[in-house]
């Protein structure tokens, strides 16, 4: 019997969460994607015990296809199924129920995550006698089912909190296809590269602690902190535009990189070193082309949270804005790449890599593609806010990604097909990848993101004025803005 300590969490008596698991039962994928699963696990195991034999690594090969099998079906069918079904409640006929419900954001995103969890959990009891099997044969034990499975689980519920994430973007049904085809193609790779598969394959578990403990831990770390992390985004996703959706994003984010940087200071642990700089460094910069797109006039509900006095300077790094959040991005990109040349200067790592060659080589190849991907997303950013298009405002992020992509194609296909000189990469996002380190090529990166860097600062530095606490003047006189106002419903992508 559940008691009322229970549903006061408002877990289990979740409605959405509820709907959810109704949803599941009633559809086709649940049972079909269960028949599936133990049709297959069955043939496995039939055709296995058929030509049964000593070998030692059975019970392990066994495992593996177990496993195999459980994390198509967990990885791939439960968040695409999901996906679906959130994305449709997106849709024009259905979006109103998304802005005349009691429930609060926080609610919504957890019920839905809860069914999926459970969803989960039911696959994986089905599939627990075929695993209770593999651990009477040879080449496997406890342990090794242990760490796979927990670590396989996190992977899951990273997906399927990816999968509500991206199901709450406004997209039409043949967007929403195309995002199931790529997660698809996403999600196998991480199906192929996860640590529980490198734990199935290895079979026993002390032979693991030796040499992937360090590797073990870091990487669920990382998955713990994305799962958190996109949690954290849908439910912002899910707010109005009139509310302060970036403030818990940012702050989380910038916690966990100074919790990060106390980190390495403390252990110098090359592998945390590493994952901070590439986390970070890929956070800052996708979040730079995002904030090309938020709005640049700040609501009067958001003014109403904006702190008088000192505190409004750093405040205004954790409000919603374009301008605020090309600044957030920026200092923590700069932040990130500066710690980390003083760090490597210090030669605290030598043991690993010497100092010469992270300084001089490595580290700059970081910075020329961020300065390339930095002038790429102001330059846009500055000419559609001189063109005042509310469309092209929205859709900032989206045209500097498929610039980039093109312009990154067609010089990949001029370097490589045509036999034109590599130094044509300099043009792309990802030059660093291609080309070494080279004063010539930091002289004109800097001088590229330099004249992005102008125009946009002017527009950041307006938004910093207008950013002032709510009073009765202002609400007479509305802020002044770069772009014009936006309605608080969003469209969505046609």
């Amino acid at each position: 019997m559940i008691g009322p300590r229970w549903h006061h969490t408002g877990v289990l008596s979740n409605p959405v969460m509820i709907k959810e698991l109704r949803q599941t039962v009633k559809g086709k994928m649940a049972v079909l994607g269960m028949n599936f699963m133990l049709i297959v696990l069955i043939v496995i195991f039939s055709i296995s015990l058929l030509n049964f034999d000593e070998n030692e690594n059975f019970g392990r090969n066994m495992f593996y296809g177990v496993v195999s099998v459980l994390g198509i079906i967990c990885l791939i069918v439960v968040p695409m199924n999901l996906f679906n079904r959130t994305g449709a409640e997106r849709d024009p006929e259905d979006q109103d129920l998304m802005y005349i419900t009691a429930l609060s954001p926080h609610k919504i995103v957890l019920g839905k995550y809860a069914a999926g969890i459970l969803v989960v959990l039911l696959y994986g009891c089905a599939s627990l006698p075929f695993i209770a099997f593999t651990y009477l044969l040879k080449g496997v034990d406890f342990l090794a089912i242990g760490l796979a499975l927990g670590h396989g689980f996190l992977m899951v519920f990273l997906s399927i909190q990816m999968a509500i994430l991206l199901g709450c973007l406004p997209m039409n049904k043949k967007s929403r296809v195309g995002f199931m085809g790529f997660g698809v193609v996403f999600f196998w790779i991480i199906l192929s590269m996860g640590v529980p598969f490198s734990l199935s394959r290895r079979g026993m578990g002390v032979p693991f602690i030796g040499a992937l403990t360090v590797n073990f831990w870091f990487s669920t770390m990382v998955i713990v902190f994305l799962v958190v992390l996109i949690y954290l985004l849908t439910i912002a996703r899910l707010k109005p535009l009139t509310a302060n959706r970036a403030f818990v994003p940012r702050v989380y984010l910038s916690g966990m990189w100074l919790l990060g940087l106390i980190g390495i200071v403390l252990t110098r642990n090359v592998v945390l070193f590493h994952l901070w700089l590439i986390l970070f460094y890929g956070i800052s910069l996708f979040s730079l082309i995002l904030a090309t797109s938020e709005r640049d006039r700040i609501s009067a509900r958001i003014r109403r949270g904006i702190p008088d006095g000192p505190g409004r300077v750093p405040a205004f790094l954790f409000f919603s804005g374009s301008g605020s959040g090309i600044l957030w991005s920026l200092i923590t990109l700069a932040g990130t790449l500066g710690f980390s040349y003083f760090l490597g200067h210090l030669g605290w790592f030598t043991a690993y890599f010497p100092v010469g060659p992270f300084v001089n080589d490595y580290l700059p190849r970081f910075v020329m593609s961020a300065l390339s991907v930095t002038g790429y997303s102001l330059i846009f950013y500055g000419l559609t806010r001189l063109l005042r298009r509310e469309n092209l405002m929205t859709k900032t992020w989206a045209l500097t990604v498929a610039i980039m992509f093109i312009i990154a194609a067609i010089t990949g296909i001029l370097v490589e097909s045509v036999e034109k000189p590599k130094d044509l990469y300099i043009a792309t996002p990802l030059c660093g990848v291609f080309l070494k380190s080279d004063d010539l090529f930091l002289i004109l990166l800097w001088s590229w993101a330099g004249i992005a860097l102008l125009p946009s600062l002017l527009i950041v530095i307006k938004q910093f004025r207008a950013f002032k606490p709510l009073s009765d003047q202002s609400i007479a006189a509305p802020v002044p803005s770069v772009s014009p106002k936006v309605d608080d419903h969003e469209v969505p992508v046609q």
